[in-house]
């Protein structure tokens, strides 16, 4: 089961090289607070960002939204901060990635377009991949 940690810190872009921008630290920072209630399907949630819910999940994925998000379907992700177990068969993320470790494991992290994406293993070598839209805040 992985354990879902929400964050959004945004790094230069490695979609686009030779371009990189300072994000606005202030806009982009998202509280954590502990989670409470009932775990959901196929996931040990630790923490969660302040204020936002559980729009749904499944053993693949995890999906959090502000509690008036205007999209209530599970299986939109635009806007929203998304968890997924990648199948054992994936491949890796491509190798220009920056190095992002995540709890002492192997990490890389990526901006592409308007789309943050943090992937790492867990203790099983599984991969998660951490989705949220660059300016996302809560």
């Amino acid at each position: 089961m992985p354990a879902a940690v929400a964050s959004s810190r945004p790094q230069p872009s490695h979609s686009q090289p030779g371009q990189t921008t300072a994000p606005d630290k202030q806009s982009r920072q998202i509280k954590l607070v502990a989670w409470v209630g009932t775990q959901p399907p196929g996931y040990r949630v630790s923490w969660m960002p302040k204020g936002w819910v559980a729009q749904g999940s499944t053993p693949y994925v995890l999906v959090m939204a502000l509690p008036n998000a205007k999209d209530k379907n599970p299986d939109s992700f635009i806007g929203k901060l998304v968890v997924m177990l990648q199948f054992r068969d994936a491949s890796a993320p491509p190798a220009d990635w920056a190095s992002q470790p995540v709890n002492g494991r192997p990490g890389q992290f990526d901006v592409q377009g308007d789309t943050q994406i943090l992937t790492f293993q867990i203790a099983d070598g599984q991969r998660v991949v951490v989705q949220a839209a660059v300016g996302i805040s809560g």
